[in-house]
């Protein structure tokens, strides 16, 4: 990995909260949900985990459950083992790649903001491959960038979002970068694909439970 590709990664903590509104509170949010479908599950797999954020602040919660940390960036995961150090950490992963390495069944699977960097079929691939490996009656949760209704939803939701960035001090070039990777880094679908998309897949049930600005989390059952 590149030496600009390891800063990122030891710069994601202290950037999160100025690039991604609430980020906080989509960690609360989720271990709430997951809170009142199964207080007591015995494993949990974080795809895409980053840094370990939502894990290191689900333990406190579920404090028997046996947590499993996978990402594609080694550095990463480096990091997400010092943060959450009890927790099983695979080798780097793509989520399309977990079902020859995770150790399931799993009664939890959670992937925060990581799937919009991938092709539609990709994202697909992911998501069977997250169905596949749940418990049956398995929680799966994610959390992904969506894209507004109509042509004109996106010019006010990018608006709305760059005075979010450039409020909490980022310089403007920055943030005009950052917005213009929409449908050229990333490739956000509208809610209802998303739910579609998930029951397509095979869940039996799937739905929205939260979003703000163009970040949305859904949840589906097995």
């Amino acid at each position: 990995m590149s030496g600009s590709e390891v800063d990122r990664a030891k710069r994601y903590d202290s950037l999160r909260n100025a690039v991604i509104p609430y980020y906080d509170i989509m960690h609360d949010e989720t271990i709430e949900l997951i809170a009142s479908l199964n207080p007591s599950p015995k494993k949990w797999l974080d795809t895409g985990c980053g840094t370990g954020n939502l894990v290191a602040a689900a333990e406190a919660t579920f404090p028997d459950t046996e947590f499993t940390l996978s990402d594609p960036s080694q550095d990463m995961l480096t990091l997400a083992r010092e943060k959450v150090p009890l927790a099983i950490v695979l080798k780097p992963s793509k989520t399309q790649e977990l079902a020859d390495r995770a150790a399931p069944p799993y009664d939890v699977i959670t992937s925060f903001l990581s799937h919009h960097y991938l092709s539609r079929k990709e994202r697909i691939e992911a998501i069977r491959v997250c169905h596949s490996l749940l418990a049956p009656q398995g929680i799966f949760i994610c959390f992904e960038h969506t894209r507004p209704a109509t042509k004109s939803g996106e010019g006010i939701i990018l608006s709305y979002w760059r005075r979010y960035q450039l409020a909490r001090g980022r310089d403007k070039d920055t943030v005009e970068s950052h917005l213009g990777r929409f449908d050229t880094a990333y490739f956000p679908l509208k809610i209802e694909e998303h739910i579609d998309l998930l029951k397509e897949s095979g869940f039996a049930q799937a739905d929205l439970f939260w979003r703000s600005y163009m970040n949305a989390g859904f949840y589906a059952l097995r």
